[in-house]
């Protein structure tokens, strides 16, 4: 649920930083489940006509921090958060910020910030990048080591 609510009550107008693909995606999915709860509540007490300027209210306090949540993740690929404005272009504006939207984050700070899960970290369940120095050796065999 924090997912929703953080974008809202933490970074309402909050265009500066990084957002992640899993930020994005689960304020996206809480909310269309809003959107499609409140509907079917409206018409199971047939009260449809009450659902239309709620809804218009909802949909007018979410518009900026959508907008926002929008612009971060485009800061967290790395690209301008002027691609928003792609949205007026009719069916292939939306296509291609959804496709934009399911980019991988970029790994480390870009000039956006800093990554939302750290400094070099790979996307959520993921662990850290390592540096070549950090990586494990493989265990070395002595050369005149004989097995008995």
């Amino acid at each position: 649920m924090h997912w929703f609510l953080d974008p809202i009550t933490k970074h309402y107008a909050d265009f500066k930083g990084r957002a992640s693909r899993k930020e994005y995606w689960m304020f996206i999915l809480g909310t269309l489940i809003v959107y499609f709860s409140a509907g079917l509540i409206f018409v199971a007490l047939g009260k449809v006509m009450l659902f239309v300027p709620l809804i218009l209210i909802f949909m007018l306090g979410i518009m900026l921090p959508g907008i926002a949540i929008q612009v971060r993740r485009l800061h967290d690929i790395g690209w301008s958060g002027w691609w928003v404005l792609l949205s007026f272009v009719p069916y292939i504006g939306s296509l291609v910020l959804i496709v934009l939207c399911c980019l991988p984050s970029q790994v480390g700070t870009n000039k956006y910030g800093a990554h939302p899960y750290g400094v070099g970290a790979g996307e959520v369940g993921m662990p850290p990048q390592q540096s070549v120095e950090q990586q494990p050796q493989a265990a070395s065999v002595p050369a005149d080591s004989t097995l008995s």
